[in-house]
């Protein structure tokens, strides 16, 4: 049977009609737009993420270079000082830079981002300014204590994530006080970092904007979670980790002089290299966790990491010195990156999540306010003593995470 073959008129009716020359321009011309869109957006992504960097480059690059002022004020302006009242400065800054993330966090939720990294970014740079005409012990503890750790602490937030690849200010900033401070002197020295912050601070106040806030609000603290046992030990175990953590940043530039081990030049260069170790430390790891548990990867560097700092005894040469600052920087830094992702593991729900990281903080804030002015005090009974005191509070967060594996049967 031959098919009936339609009619001219019917063809033409029968075939959809051809799209006309502005139909097909006004097509295009979306295409266009929507690549534009996108390309757009994903410079407005790059921008962010430089930006947060920038913070955390400032924030905590700022924090992790203490140690250089600290091996610096018991030699010079401070001289009248025992360790322990100096490393009272350090602590306060990092106390007040972490436990302000909870009050970060739902200020960050209500859509005050901007305002967190304006005020965050004036008060640090503020402080580091004054800083410089600072000489008495009361002044360090207003300006580089209090002003600058409330400043790390607003923008601290914003910059949290790429803290797990960035220790570059901690390796930086303390360089540049080393070369500069015998040329130039230390006030001089302090306002060039200060310039220098407000410099590579210009793009985060300009860049960062917050989209939309965020319509569900969480709670802040949840006190059922002291009452649950493994949060109980997981925040243990993390202030006994952050009382031990900082005691080679603080004190083994002032260790490696006071032993005659290296020149007091070479000596200020063994923070960055400390923080150069703990770059490699917050990527490695990080990768083996995601194969091994985050857990199973975080006790065995803590362990490493407390009997790093009993090999660290012995040590009476430059190799040995800088080989322990590479590993301890290494094994140690976990401690911080995979926090979050023990946390993740125990409260897989996002609310629970952000609410029971946010009160970690608290325990973490109290371990870095206490542990150097302790190991100060405990310097007085020599140089072994402190470095088993930092170790002895290691050993206990490894074993405390231990216990805690054991509980969870992970």
């Amino acid at each position: 049977m031959m098919a009936t073959r339609l009619a001219p008129r019917d063809e033409e009716k029968s075939l959809p009609p051809s799209p006309s020359k502005a139909t097909r321009a006004i097509s295009c011309d979306a295409g266009a737009a929507t690549a534009a869109d996108r390309a757009v957006g994903r410079s407005i992504a790059w921008l962010h993420c430089l930006s947060a960097f920038l913070l955390f480059f400032n924030g905590w690059g700022i924090i992790n270079s203490f140690g250089v002022f600290q091996t610096f004020y018991e030699q010079e302006l401070l001289s009248n000082e025992p360790p322990s009242n100096i490393a009272w400065i350090g602590s306060i800054q990092a106390f007040l830079s972490v436990l302000f993330g909870v009050v970060a966090g739902p200020l960050y939720d209500f859509g005050f981002l901007r305002s967190l990294t304006i005020t965050g970014s004036s008060l640090l740079v503020s402080g580091i300014f004054i800083t410089s005409f600072a000489r008495q012990y009361w002044q360090f503890i207003i300006t580089q204590g209090i002003m600058v750790g409330l400043g790390g602490g607003m923008i601290f937030l914003p910059g949290l994530f790429p803290s797990l690849i960035s220790s570059s200010g901690g390796v930086i900033y303390p360089i540049i006080f080393t070369q500069l401070q015998p040329k130039v002197g230390f006030g001089w020295t302090t306002r060039i970092i200060a310039l220098i912050t407000t410099v590579t601070l210009t793009l985060p106040l300009i860049a960062t904007r917050m989209h939309r806030s965020n319509s569900e609000h969480h709670r802040v603290l949840d006190m059922s979670a002291w009452r649950e046992l493994p949060y109980l030990l997981l925040a243990v175990a993390i202030f006994f980790g952050f009382v031990g953590f900082y005691v080679p940043f603080c004190y083994i530039q002032a260790y490696s002089i006071d032993k005659a081990i290296m020149s007091k030049e070479l000596a200020f260069y063994l923070l960055p290299i400390l923080s150069a170790g703990a770059f490699l430390g917050r990527i490695i790891p990080n990768t083996l966790a995601h194969y091994l548990g985050p857990i199973n990867t975080l006790i065995p560097c803590v362990l490493l990491s407390a009997v790093t700092l009993l090999l660290w005894i012995p040590l009476r040469s430059t190799a040995g010195i800088v080989i322990f600052c590479i590993l301890y920087g290494f094994f140690s830094s976990p401690l911080i990156s995979l926090c979050p992702n023990v946390i993740a593991r125990l409260y897989p729900d996002p609310d629970s999540y952000g609410t029971r990281l946010g009160m970690l903080f608290v325990p973490m804030a109290f371990g870095y306010l206490l542990g150097n002015p302790l190991a100060g005090i405990v310097l007085g009974a020599g140089w072994v003593p402190l470095q088993v005191f930092s170790a002895a509070a290691l050993a206990i967060c490894s074993g405390l995470l231990v216990v805690l594996k054991i509980k969870l049967k992970w």
